[in-house]
């Protein structure tokens, strides 16, 4: 990724570009993907967005944009702190989970896992999802997706399937995202991300003994234990992203 800055943001990787000229800023994907662009012009989560024929490029108009990492460097910049505001994570959360909904109930696809430089921060108020390379198609059958090219634990936030997972193809339930999705949130109310570092090196000294065992999942949530959040009710959505069965796992904000 390009040096980002206030004035003109350019996002220059293998997967997806991101040109402006004056206020008016296009979005390239490396491949064509509909559902994607649909999950972000037909939610409107891009407000005012319009695509082309080939479903690779967005064109919309705002006034900033910065990934979530540039985002959580700026909030330090400002409060003095790594992290995001429990407002600003609630904007995270409704927009994700509208993004994902759509995927899941309108085009039969799932996403999975969330790399936080894949996240724009649209105006400082909008969250979008923009990796293309993790859209899955739902088996309508067995609600799952199959693996069919390999993953690394540093491309996105790896839920416990995945980490199990040791030769393609391969199946997970759809609902796998949940996972990932939690753990993004937690890496934004966070400083650091050494909680998952930590999850990854354990599962993986378990699974290496045992393939068929992973570490609680909930213990994850110990990080939390002096958080601000702890048994809001936020705490207890990421409880229910962070359920060892994926089929029971939910994003329900009650």
């Amino acid at each position: 990724m390009e040096r980002i800055d206030v004035n003109e943001i350019i996002l220059n990787n293998e997967n997806v570009k991101i040109k402006k000229e004056n206020n008016i800023y296009e979005l390239e994907f490396n491949t064509s993907n509909y559902e994607l662009v649909n999950s972000l012009l037909k939610t409107r989560i891009i407000q005012g967005g319009s695509t082309d024929q080939t479903y690779k490029r967005i064109y919309f108009k705002a006034d900033q944009i910065k990934t979530l990492k540039q985002y959580k460097r700026d909030k330090k910049m400002t409060t003095g702190k790594n992290v995001l505001s429990v407002s600003d994570i609630a904007k995270l959360i409704r927009c994700l989970a509208i993004q994902l909904n759509y995927l899941i109930q309108k085009e039969n696809c799932t996403i999975l896992g969330y790399n936080p430089e894949y996240i724009l921060v649209i105006n400082d108020n909008i969250f979008a999802y923009i990796g293309n390379e993790v859209i899955e198609k739902i088996d309508e059958d067995t609600q799952c997706v199959m693996i069919s090219c390999p993953h690394s634990t540093k491309d996105f936030f790896f839920s416990t399937e995945l980490l199990t997972i040791k030769e393609i193809p391969a199946y997970i339930h759809f609902k796998s995202s949940y996972f990932s999705f939690g753990l993004l949130i937690i890496y934004a109310l966070l400083e650091e991300d050494d909680f998952y570092s930590e999850y990854i090196n354990i599962n993986n000294s378990i699974n290496n003994s045992d393939p068929k065992k992973h570490n609680n999942p909930s213990t994850i949530l110990n990080v939390l234990n002096n958080h601000p959040i702890k048994n809001s009710k936020l705490y207890w959505l990421l409880s229910r992203c962070l359920v060892e069965d994926a089929k029971d796992r939910s994003i329900i904000l009650i």
